[in-house]
């Protein structure tokens, strides 16, 4: 077992290549991970297989393509007989630990894992509501700019807390590993929350906040003219995440990068102190880290934040490997991967291979041997995307300097980036693309087969809808169930989790404003069409 290296992973949320540093200029201050950075193997572009966390991670797990694995958006989870890299290093003779988020739902919360050290922070029971895609709704035009205060609120989250507990006993884990009598390989994947927004921070988070905001640094520019033209998905996204006027304000937008840049400063604050327990147990020397992302977020660009669409913001994450031993220290990779390659890769440099179907390929060449990234500068990348806000699925292929976004219901795009990396000029609104879309359908119809696929969401998500309705119809099962929820979080002594309130509360408003602006999208459209009775409203989405 000696010659088998051990693996630490550390995977964060919105953790996006665009402002990562080892990626090019940033602001942000994040020292652990620069000098990670520089000590280790980051590969020039890597990218997540869905922007959105849960598929995301189930394609990162299981080195397969959402399609293939059967968890199509935040509220499904990975099916039982479908397998993880946990599970494939267990049977190659390794401990395997999981620490902290992974957005599994249900009771297992292992999913091939021995040990579960922190698990998640949303509620883990059966029965998860459907998550139906958007309505195909005319685009309202946007609200008049809100008074808001530009200010960081400050409470005792519970997302800050659930990492600080990750933190706490992932260090555990590693500083056991020089007294423990385990000697075997180890696996410790550690998950945090810290860059995902929509939480209030920490009394040193809000420090962060105003030291950022005290620093010049340039925001995204977007205009009035820039928001007309974006696609009809971009202003249905942002209809939907309440964007109104101020948008174009470059005040709001420097406050929403000065709270996101603070969270990467904070999750760095973290890393340091897993790769420094790492160093004290004396395992650095024959341990592989990987830090990586469940996928980016835009940061302003094109006036979108967050996830949840093809722009290069949300689906390039760092991929950053620090190899053990090795006597040339850092440098870049040249090429795409992407996170479905690292199962095969985990396997490669154990020493063995998956005995199942993965679509991932190994790039452990890449850091053992000093080759570029298996797919090449030119190698296909292929994303997809079936939550809401998406009348469809969405389906993406990155080939060459070519990105070709595939729409069921609204027009299709293609994106030159050699030219505009900020994918602002859709080449099908012109002359003569047809021929390098035609090609790129079809290399994208070669790895899914889009229809199909459309057929199965449809009934995964009436199924999944029809398990909800009747355990909620059941007073008995929703007992039995609140029962095993109590032992599972007893059993696990988590002093961070407050019995799922927090996370309750935000999908209550969630679920409560989306409700709120379908009537008033449904009314606006009502007024288009001239079916509408009554008096004249107001046509605002908020």
């Amino acid at each position: 077992m000696k010659d088998r290296p051990n693996f630490v992973i550390v995977m964060a949320e919105h953790f996006g290549a665009n402002i990562c540093p080892g990626y090019g200029e940033t602001p942000v201050v994040a020292p652990n991970i620069e000098a990670f950075a520089r000590e280790s193997a980051c590969f020039d572009e890597a990218y997540c297989a869905s922007p959105v966390c849960g598929p995301s991670r189930y394609a990162f797990l299981t080195g397969n393509y959402v399609f293939n694995t059967g968890a199509y958006d935040n509220g499904s989870t990975i099916p039982p007989d479908v397998p993880t890299f946990a599970h494939l290093l267990n049977a190659h003779g390794y401990e395997t630990a999981m620490c902290g988020r992974m957005h599994i739902h249900g009771l297992d919360q292992h999913r091939g894992f021995e040990q579960r050290l922190v698990s998640e922070i949303i509620d883990p029971r059966v029965g998860v509501r459907a998550d139906w895609p958007g309505d195909h709704l005319p685009i309202a035009p946007l609200a008049e700019a809100r008074d808001v205060s530009l200010d960081c609120p400050v409470s005792d989250s519970p997302l800050f807390r659930h990492d600080d507990c990750v933190t706490k006993r992932a260090c555990a884990f590693l500083h056991e590993r020089s007294s423990g009598s385990d000697h075997r390989p180890f696996c410790l994947t550690v998950g945090y929350l810290a860059c995902h927004p929509g939480s209030d921070g920490k009394p040193e988070y809000k420090a962060l906040y105003d030291m950022y905001m005290k620093m010049d640094f340039p925001v995204p520019a977007f205009s009035e003219d820039d928001y007309r033209r974006l696609p009809e998905h971009a202003k249905r996204f942002l209809q939907y995440g309440r964007r109104d006027q101020s948008m174009f304000d470059p005040g709001r937008q420097k406050h929403a990068l000065a709270r996101l840049f603070a969270r990467w400063t904070y999750l760095d604050r973290q890393l340091g102190h897993v790769l420094e327990a790492l160093r004290e147990s004396g395992r650095d020397r024959d341990t592989y880290v990987v830090l990586t992302g469940d996928h980016g977020d835009n940061a302003g660009v094109n006036g979108i934040w967050g996830k949840m669409t093809f722009y290069q913001g949300a689906q390039r994450v760092p991929l950053i490997v620090r190899v053990p031993g090795s006597p040339d220290g850092g440098r870049h990779v040249p090429g795409r991967v992407s996170l479905i390659d690292v199962l095969p890769t985990l396997a490669e440099l154990a020493g063995t291979e998956p005995s199942f179907p993965v679509d991932g390929i190994s790039f452990a060449l890449a850091l053992t041997a000093g080759q570029d990234a298996p797919r090449g500068p030119d190698g296909a990348i292929f994303s997809e995307y079936h939550g809401y806000l998406s009348p469809t699925g969405m389906y993406m292929l990155l080939k060459g300097d070519y990105k070709y976004c595939h729409y069921l219901a609204e027009p299709c795009e293609l994106f030159d980036l050699s030219c505009d990396p900020e994918e602002r000029r859709n080449l099908l609104a012109e002359e003569g693309a047809e021929e390098i879309r035609a090609e790129m359908e079809s290399e994208l119809r070669k790895i899914v087969d889009i229809e199909r696929i459309e057929v199965q969401v449809k009934r995964h998500n009436r199924r999944r809808q029809a398990v909800y309705d009747g355990v909620r119809a059941s007073d008995t099962i929703e007992a039995a169930l609140a029962r095993d929820i109590r032992r599972f979080r007893e059993d696990r002594d988590e002093p961070w989790w407050d019995g799922g309130e927090y996370m309750a509360r935000e999908h209550s408003k969630h679920a409560e404003r989306l409700a709120r602006e379908r009537a008033q999208a449904e009314a606006h459209a009502a007024r288009c069409s001239g079916t509408e009775s009554g008096p004249e409203g107001n046509t605002s989405v908020t």
